[in-house]
């Protein structure tokens, strides 16, 4: 049509991306033409979980929401990759790398492949409060959701570093210092 303009333009396109069916799409503008190049989505055959030694595959795979048979999903994949990233952070992994590849299995079937770096394992040996005089350091420790490690401590996974919990224990720290 000659009276679309570059807001029907973008209807279409967010139109197109909404679509499950839909992949990606690539928009070639050449003078008043326009070229929309459609992907579409194809089902998942089978979904690979490299390089983990520490969480198995079947426990991620039954929290990841790409599932063999659906249609892949770039949001998905993204919530995916994260999910797994948050997994290995919690258990106290930091500088876990996640990359995911597609390989084609048949003309519209493909394959998922998670590669994991697991990075390295932080473990917190001790906690000191400085510059605290109005509470006991026993008393902040019980207070905290962090612990370190102890002798006993050896199996347990209460005693991995998890910024997010480190995070939060700080705010409850300043807030609790404000009210009293």
């Amino acid at each position: 049509s000659d009276d679309i303009d570059e807001n029907d333009i973008n209807l279409i396109l967010n139109d197109l991306y909404s679509s499950r069916l839909i992949y990606d799409l690539d928009l070639d503008i050449k003078e008043d033409v326009y070229l929309i190049e459609i992907f579409e989505s194809k089902k998942i055959n089978n979904i690979f979980i490299n390089n983990n030694t520490f969480i198995k595959d079947e426990n991620i795979l039954q929290l990841i929401s790409s599932k063999t048979d659906d249609l892949l999903n770039k949001n998905k994949l993204l919530n995916d990759q994260n999910m797994i990233k948050g997994l290995y952070e919690y258990s106290g992994f930091i500088n876990t790398n996640i990359t995911t590849t597609t390989e084609m299995y048949s003309d519209d079937r493909l394959n998922i492949i998670f590669n994991i770096n697991e990075g390295s394992r932080v473990k917190l040996n001790k906690i000191n409060f400085q510059g605290n005089r109005f509470l006991s350091n026993n008393y902040l420790k019980d207070f905290i959701n962090t612990n370190s490690t102890s002798l006993l401590d050896f199996f347990s996974n209460s005693s991995n570093f998890n910024q997010e919990l480190n995070q939060n224990d700080v705010s409850r720290i300043l807030n609790l210092y404000q009210s009293k």
